[in-house]
């Protein structure tokens, strides 16, 4: 359910953490993302375990979870994310939403999950990963 909408990325930035806490900026408007299980977040936090050894020990990058990115304008924040090496230095601390998108984008699918929304939350982060990244 939208509570806000006609919002950019830059106006989600400014927004209160008790605001944008739980919620996706998409097309414009803020989305209710609350609602996470006990289940999905063990799940989540044994992804983040599992792949952050192998990552950090080969330097491949870093895992990170529940972080915002701009997805084409809209901020998606992925259960589990994977930033590669050469993006790593990219990552803004100053910035709730990331101005790339990650290497790789996992998302648990919950029971409230509506499949039509998460088939275009699917979508968007395929086009948007096969965007070259502009590092300058």
């Amino acid at each position: 359910m939208a509570i806000a909408s006609g919002i950019t990325i830059e106006e989600f930035e400014r927004l209160p953490d008790a605001l944008a806490h739980n919620h996706e900026l998409v097309n414009g408007e803020l989305i209710d993302v609350s609602g996470n299980t006990p289940y999905h977040n063990k799940l989540r936090d044994l992804l983040v375990r599992l792949l952050s050894r192998p990552v950090e020990e080969n330097k491949l990058g870093l895992i990170i979870s529940e972080q915002e990115f701009d997805f084409d304008g809209n901020a998606y924040g992925p259960d589990v994310a994977f930033i590669g090496a050469d993006k790593v230095r990219l990552i803004d601390n100053d910035r709730r939403v990331q101005r790339f998108v990650p290497d790789l984008a996992i998302e648990i699918v919950s029971r409230n999950d509506k499949f039509d929304y998460v088939m275009e939350k699917a979508g968007r982060y395929r086009k948007c990963s096969e965007k070259p990244l502009d590092v300058r």
